[in-house]
């Protein structure tokens, strides 16, 4: 193998296509030719779920910057769960509409699909109803109080809603909210310290994660940048929809305070450091990903 800098002599052999160099695990790692930001994100996702306990990166420098700075997550905090490509909006609502459908435990939830014959859900245990509100709240719509949610309990990331005057920007942001799934979401806790003798609950906090390599952030329909569409995500499950179920807020590190807005924290791979507020190099997570299953 030749080295770096000879590279005008040899490049073909040393970088050339074959399935060594897709992914190289070596010192000139940077130079792999993997351009799918999914694959850096797996290796992300792995670092995350072996250093969970913030006494385990403590001793490892690169890895705690990696945790902490790069990805926001609070320095004493425990990681408690890590979901690749997580599809909350969806599975959430088919699990919801599941539970409230009429039919035995086993026929609901292990089946591929089920239908019943009475397909609506009274506004208070539908999903789409709690969502609808949420939106037109965001978007400043107000919905008149004759209004009562009675219609099939369909997945409005695919399918239109019957509701009432002009909403068509509602219905856009709703099919958003349903169709995004950030690359990683973090459940971390924070331990909370003995008051009057007695030990709280650890509160836990919801963190999305949205990974690009050689891209660029896109911007959905209705004007929302990615991140912004997965803010409102977390803000709808953790303020509203899962409000009374989990002890779970979402982290500060999505929230800006000056605009009152949540969005999720964009992690940046890269083959060299451009000083951007939050990158990785690809040469650690592949390094750091390997060290993991050696």
């Amino acid at each position: 193998m030749g080295k770096l800098g000879n590279a005008d002599n040899c490049w073909k052999e040393v970088y050339g296509c074959s399935i060594e160099n897709y992914i190289r695990e070596d010192k000139v790692s940077n130079y792999s030719i993997c351009r799918e930001e999914r694959q850096y994100a797996v290796f992300l996702y792995n670092i995350l779920r072996k250093y969970h306990a913030h006494v385990s990166r403590s001793n490892h420098g690169r890895i705690h910057e990696i945790i902490t700075e790069t990805c926001g997550i609070p320095e004493k905090a425990d990681i408690k769960h890590v979901f690749y490509e997580v599809t909350f909006m969806r599975d959430f609502f088919e699990r919801n509409r599941r539970i409230y459908w009429k039919g035995s435990a086993e026929e609901k939830l292990l089946q591929k699909s089920f239908s019943p014959s009475e397909r609506e859900l009274d506004a208070e245990n539908s999903f789409n109803d709690k969502l609808f509100r949420y939106v037109c709240k965001g978007e400043d719509v107000k919905v008149s109080e004759s209004f009562r949610w009675k219609q099939p309990e369909d997945n409005m990331g695919q399918n239109k809603i019957k509701i009432p005057g002009d909403m068509e920007r509602i219905q856009t942001v709703i099919r958003e909210m349903m169709n995004a799934a950030p690359d990683i979401a973090v459940i971390y806790s924070i331990a909370e310290k003995y008051i009057d003798g007695q030990h709280k609950p650890d509160k836990n906090y919801l963190l999305f994660l949205e990974c690009k390599f050689e891209s660029n952030e896109s911007s959905y329909e209705s004007g929302y940048k990615q991140s912004e569409i997965q803010g409102k995500i977390a803000d709808f499950l953790c303020n509203h929809y899962l409000k009374e179920k989990d002890n779970i807020e979402v982290s500060s590190i999505m929230i800006d305070n000056s605009t009152n807005t949540c969005a999720s924290r964009i992690v940046y791979f890269t083959r060299k450091k451009k000083e951007k507020e939050a990158e990785i190099l690809i040469s650690d997570l592949i390094e750091f990903n390997n060290n993991i299953f050696e």
